[in-house]
């Protein structure tokens, strides 16, 4: 994205949230969670970042992103709470939002007081491997659905990532939300993780070599 577009657009926002004629007790973002601009390689959390920095550090931010979010501590660090949709592909968009109303609700409240923890596997998940829907990353989508029904589990969310964004903070990550317990956010967050980790057999993409996917295209009807 160019960075006068992206400017123009946050500014935009930021103006608009600043206009509001009443007084905001929150503000939820749908943000994708994966856009690189010309000087942000993490530009989601660029935006999340100058709207704290407009709002104050006080408002809560609850943010939402998509399946593919490559999620940095930065962006965990701005935020109140993130959280992601659980399926790819995307059947559930519009739960994720009510989920993420839901939460602000609770907060503005003061029925929950939210930590959270991010854990990221040193792995990449390729694009291949991003059905959510059937093995091998079912049981790990089961598994945050079912932690969820904790008590104290405000969410959990594990994003594939989008390995086509060359970015340090490329790559699947696990976030877990939990009601003012961040040893517990990070045990489930470290535990969802290593079950992603366990999972590496099953996700390497046996592709051909150059010379040999070339064979394979001449010959192919």
């Amino acid at each position: 994205v160019l960075d006068s577009a992206f400017d123009t657009l946050t500014a935009e926002l930021i103006d608009r949230l600043k206009k509001s004629p009443k007084k905001l007790d929150g503000i939820l973002l749908f943000l994708h969670g994966t856009m690189v601009t010309e000087s942000h390689y993490h530009a989601d959390a660029e935006v999340v970042r100058r709207v704290r920095a407009a709002m104050g550090d006080k408002i809560p931010i609850v943010v939402v992103h998509d399946f593919h979010a490559n999620i940095s501590e930065e962006i965990v660090k701005l935020t109140t709470v993130l959280l992601t949709f659980k399926e790819c592909p995307h059947l559930d968009a519009r739960q994720a939002g009510v989920n993420a109303a839901r939460i602000m609700a609770d907060i503005v409240s003061g029925k929950v007081k939210p930590t959270q923890a991010l854990v990221k596997p040193p792995m990449l998940l390729n694009i291949l491997f991003h059905n959510t829907y059937a093995d091998p990353l079912l049981p790990i989508t089961d598994a945050s659905k079912k932690l969820e029904k904790q008590p104290k589990i405000i969410s959990a969310s594990v994003a594939g990532g989008y390995q086509y964004a060359d970015i340090p903070a490329m790559g699947p990550g696990v976030v877990v939300v939990t009601d003012n317990d961040p040893a517990l956010a990070k045990r489930e967050a470290e535990r969802l993780a290593a079950m992603l980790w366990a999972l590496r057999p099953q996700l390497q993409l046996k592709a051909p070599n150059p010379a040999e996917a070339v064979r394979q295209a001449m010959t192919n009807d």
